[in-house]
């Protein structure tokens, strides 16, 4: 499990006798680990060779609404340049919208060439609609889904949609300072 961390051995230390600390204290290797859900994810799969191969696709939320009214953030990322594309969302149903506005846009630009093959997402009932997979199949994209419960097969997304979070907590703690 690791050992304890420093601010409550320091509490330990004022209600205890004879506990004394030596040296500084460092970085844990070993506590990060324990402290983890679960190891690092290290395989990110194949590479998508061109632009627009390969967009991975995710939506987050619900978070607290917008005055639009919006709570979700649909993110899509292409695999290969890491190009971005986000809207917000008033349902989770929204996302076969933003995905086919998304990937006829994608398909009906030159530059860069190519069309979009693959879309990656996890098992979420959002893009797994009949109407939405004859809209794929009709288009020619293929859509891959990862396993239940598996985030790290949609992992360039998923870091992605956590990073946003993040940075938007941060916003939100700090916006009584503006």
């Amino acid at each position: 499990m690791g050992h304890l961390n420093y601010q409550d051995m320091c509490k330990l230390k004022a209600k205890a006798t004879g506990i004394d600390f030596v040296g500084t204290p460092c970085f844990c290797q070993t506590c990060v680990m324990a402290k983890m859900k679960r190891t690092p994810f290290q395989n990110q799969g194949e590479k998508s060779v061109a632009p627009k191969q390969n967009i991975c696709f995710d939506v987050s939320g619900p978070y607290p609404q917008s005055p639009e009214g919006k709570s979700y953030s649909l993110n899509a990322i292409c695999k290969a340049t890491g190009k971005r594309w986000r809207q917000g969302g008033r349902f989770k149903s929204d996302a076969a919208e933003f995905l086919t506005h998304l990937i006829l846009k994608l398909n009906n630009t030159a530059e860069p060439a190519g069309n979009v093959e693959t879309l990656t997402s996890d098992h979420g009932g959002e893009v797994l609609s009949n109407e939405f997979k004859k809209w794929l199949k009709m288009h020619g994209v293929f859509h891959l889904t990862a396993p239940r419960r598996e985030p790290n097969y949609n992992a360039v997304v998923e870091r992605s949609s956590t990073g946003i979070y993040a940075y938007m907590e941060f916003l939100r703690d700090r916006s009584s300072e503006f």
